[in-house]
């Protein structure tokens, strides 16, 4: 996939964060075209008005559960991957993820920009495959 055509969204409540992340991919891929918001609300209204590649999603958000939007995003757009950004790295949040349909899963507690770039970079090369829901 072409950088240019991505569409990438970051899903995540705590605007330091989200800022900093958002910052440094948009130093990182200039060309892909990046969304950020707050909500599960307002992350749905995005992705029903254009379609996102690829999202970053926290787990605990104000208005619901990323895992809940995570099974509803993977449901009903099937192209999109969700990946996990979650401070709660625990196993059972892990499997819970990836049961609704995420992709990946990164820990907020050991964040790694260079991970992150190196998995968008693989999304970007074909190598990321979405998990489909049984």
């Amino acid at each position: 996939m072409i950088e240019a055509e991505v569409k990438m969204l970051l899903v995540e409540d705590n605007e330091d964060f989200r800022g900093r992340v958002s910052y440094l991919l948009r130093e990182r891929f200039s060309s892909m075209q990046i969304s950020e918001v707050g909500t599960c609300s307002d992350a749905l209204k995005i992705m029903n008005d254009h379609t996102q590649n690829l999202i970053f999603m926290d787990i605990n958000l104000p208005d619901g559960m990323g895992l809940d939007l995570t099974k509803t995003i993977t449901e009903k757009f099937s192209d999109s991957v969700v990946v996990i950004l979650s401070v709660n790295d625990m196993p059972e949040y892990r499997e819970a993820s990836f049961n609704c349909g995420a992709s990946h899963f990164f820990s907020k507690g050991n964040f790694s920009f260079q991970e992150v770039v190196g998995f968008i970079e693989d999304f970007l090369s074909g190598k990321v495959r979405r998990n489909k829901l049984h």
